[in-house]
């Protein structure tokens, strides 16, 4: 069977893999948790079985299919609870705390 590849992602969330943990978990759950962060807990859910149903090369081609791999997202992580702090914004929506 010859699988198509998808030039571009579900949505439009982005992951910066580069310097982080390549360890499949660490990858499914950082990805899971950016699904959900961004509303898309449907695709979460389906991201996982996807992801889970293949070796470390299906992982992550599965991970560009669903998510923006390139780092070309602007945003941080808050420096208190980890959720994702958009360009710009100076508190978190998850902990309400400001960042500096």
């Amino acid at each position: 069977m010859v699988e198509t590849l998808h030039t571009q992602p579900l949505t439009d969330v982005h992951i910066d893999l580069m310097g982080e943990d390549g360890n499949a978990f660490a990858i499914m759950g950082r990805v899971s948790k950016a699904l959900k962060r961004a509303g898309h807990r449907n695709l979460a859910d389906e991201y996982f079985a996807e992801a889970t149903s293949g070796d470390y090369d299906h992982l992550l081609q599965t991970t560009m299919k669903y998510v923006h791999t390139d780092g070309g997202s602007s945003d941080a992580e808050c420096l208190i609870c980890g959720a994702c702090i958009e360009d710009g914004e100076s508190e978190c929506y998850e902990c309400s705390r400001p960042q500096t």
